[in-house]
């Protein structure tokens, strides 16, 4: 599956390496390396991302006529990933090692795979074929992986070009790398790189409104961490970045994440600021849009909150906050708002009903005709559901990401864009909490 750098000092923090290009390297050597960039961020869960400002540890794609390498994982501060005339399988190869992935063909059990041919190797190039053993093995052995030289290469290992091979499967069905990286190059990464529990992840849908599976960044940087602590954890879709958090005292505790369009790690000053008390007892907290939320508590009642300073984490609450608007809610097995004071239920027999709350504003008990009417059917295969205006993002038992549209959600009739129930993504069964804070902004706290 993998072979890698042991010192953990040497991964990639929040799931993502800055990069920027040389200016040097031009024209099809820059084609090629944006191809490679490309395949990378398709098949890796660690992301090669355009360089920003404040980012100090990252790595330059430059041209060097005699020399196509890499450092192996983060030196700290820039470092340069030499590119020379280098194929897109060889950019990925050395973005492997920038990543922290050391040469597949040098684990330790090696030799069990493939035959090295020592006396096609000149002395001063042993050094690329000789085993590791202070390396990180990770899963079976991959002739397939981008970080396996291949049998004959010139290119990569720079060997005598005797027309013999330089080493040779043991299992002759075996074959090689391909011109991505392989299943098992992925799996490597997502274990060196994988989502730990209480991890907040930020990705971005621009397709929201169309169904479009097109994104900024679909959901793989990790912005946070210590999200574990909080039973409840869900966010307003108000546009301002605002996100909550309910401790198991029943504390209240906001934060704003301040790049909600470009999925920096950047929160407003007050991280973890506690706002109100004795938020207990709940089964279900979402967020709507001018600071409302709604919560259902284990007894089933539906109660209205607006934090009128909730862009500056401020304590201040509606004079009507915490008023009881319905009871019964202990029957929804999911609950996501839209805007507006829209809401919808899950119930256990995959029932999806809509609802309008038109004392949004105030709290008062007052409900659009027709509330509680069924929108739709077959929803008991989902796990989790989210709002984003008229957006619902659903995700499926066996974690695929689903999007629908609901065209009259203020009317509350059984209208859908089409391609609504269409999957956008997968792999989202390994969160525990799921929200948007609007405009296709997605966020998922690891179980």
């Amino acid at each position: 599956m993998g072979f890698a750098v042991k010192d953990g000092d040497c991964y990639w923090r929040s799931g993502r390496i800055p990069y920027r290009i040389h200016r040097d390297v031009r024209g099809p050597r820059r084609q090629r390396l944006k191809t490679a960039i490309a395949r990378w961020n398709q098949d890796a869960p660690i992301q090669f991302t355009r360089r920003r400002r404040h980012q100090d540890d990252f790595v330059e794609f430059c041209f060097d006529d005699e020399n196509c390498s890499s450092p192996v994982g983060r030196q700290g501060g820039g470092q340069d990933i030499n590119c020379n005339y280098a194929s897109v399988i060889e950019i990925l190869h050395e973005m492997g090692h920038a990543a922290g992935l050391l040469h597949e063909h040098q684990r330790p059990d090696r030799d069990q795979f493939i035959k090295v041919n020592t006396g096609n190797i000149p002395n001063d190039k042993k050094d690329q074929v000789v085993e590791i053993r202070e390396g990180r093995q990770l899963g079976n052995y991959d002739t397939q992986s981008q970080m396996h030289y291949d049998p004959t290469s010139n290119s990569l290992d720079q060997v005598r070009n005797t027309g013999e091979p330089r080493y040779q499967y043991r299992d002759t069905s075996a074959s090689g790398r391909g011109s991505r990286l392989s299943e098992g190059d992925t799996r490597a990464l997502e274990v060196l790189y994988g989502k730990d529990t209480g991890d907040l992840f930020w990705g971005r849908h621009t397709g929201f409104s169309s169904g479009n599976n097109a994104w900024v960044q679909n959901i793989t940087w990790g912005i946070a961490t210590g999200f574990e602590q909080f039973p409840i954890t869900f966010g307003s879709q108000g546009g301002t970045g605002v996100i909550y958090r309910i401790d198991s005292q029943g504390g209240l505790r906001w934060m704003r994440h301040r790049s909600v369009q470009t999925g920096d790690d950047r929160f407003a000053t007050g991280v973890n600021r506690r706002i109100a008390r004795r938020w207990t007892n709940l089964k279900f907290a979402v967020g709507a849009d001018q600071g409302v939320i709604y919560t259902v508590g284990n007894n089933g009642d539906l109660t209205w909150h607006r934090h009128m300073s909730a862009e500056h984490g401020g304590s201040d609450f509606h004079p009507q906050t915490a008023t009881v608007i319905d009871t019964g809610w202990d029957r929804f097995r999911l609950v996501a708002a839209g805007h507006g004071g829209v809401l919808y239920g899950i119930e256990a027999n995959g029932t999806l009903r809509w609802f309008r709350h038109n004392g949004f504003e105030n709290g008062t008990p007052r409900w659009r005709t027709g509330s509680g009417r069924s929108v739709g059917t077959g929803w008991q295969r989902f796990s989790h559901l989210a709002g984003c205006g008229r957006t619902l993002y659903a995700v499926s038992s066996d974690g695929d990401l689903h999007w629908y549209r609901h065209t009259a959600a203020q009317s509350g009739r059984s209208e859908w864009q089409d391609r609504s129930g269409r999957k956008i993504g997968s792999g989202w069964q390994i969160f525990r909490h799921l929200f948007s804070l609007g405009r296709g902004s997605l966020y998922g706290v690891v179980k």
